[in-house]
């Protein structure tokens, strides 16, 4: 979706915005919830190692996996094990276009944030969230109103992995 939509943001003096919402479950290397495949963390963790089929390869594996009924615990994050994934594919395809949005032009730039908005009352947690979804939004609303950032970069999904 993100690709399809970059051609129609506009260029402002402040750059386009794209917030994802994420989760601290979505980590490569979480204490309890993390990716156990050494190899595959490491290029998780590893800019440089980032692709579109890197993520797509991830998530695919869990899939198959989870069809055949031989996924682990021991290979995948142990809590919310689906939701998990998708988030640490959220997380990780916000790094990978925070890369490739970097090099765009001034007038042209475009920033992508993720973030957490926390345990939020919602029907998603049964109502028992610690938070209410205004407090849930807070953030998200923050990185869509940032002003004019002087670096040529910034995600604020890093320290989810």
């Amino acid at each position: 979706m993100i690709e399809a939509m970059l051609p129609l943001l506009k260029p402002s003096p402040y750059g386009g915005r794209i917030v994802n919402v994420s989760s601290r479950l979505g980590r490569a290397n979480g204490r309890r919830n993390k990716i156990g495949d050494a190899i595959l963390r490491e290029q998780l963790l590893t800019d440089d190692c980032l692709s579109e089929e890197l993520i797509d390869g991830m998530v695919t594996k869990f899939l198959e996996q989870v069809k055949q009924n031989s996924w682990s615990s021991i290979e995948w994050p142990q809590m919310y094990t689906d939701y998990s994934i998708s988030k640490l594919a959220v997380n990780v395809y916000t790094r990978l276009m925070a890369k490739r949005l970097a090099d765009r032009s001034e007038g042209q730039k475009i920033y992508i944030n993720c973030f957490c908005p926390g345990w939020v009352k919602t029907a998603m947690t049964d109502w028992e969230g610690n938070i209410s979804a205004e407090e849930g939004a807070d953030t998200g609303v923050w990185l869509a109103l940032l002003p004019h950032l002087k670096s040529s970069r910034t995600e604020m999904c890093s320290h989810f992995l």
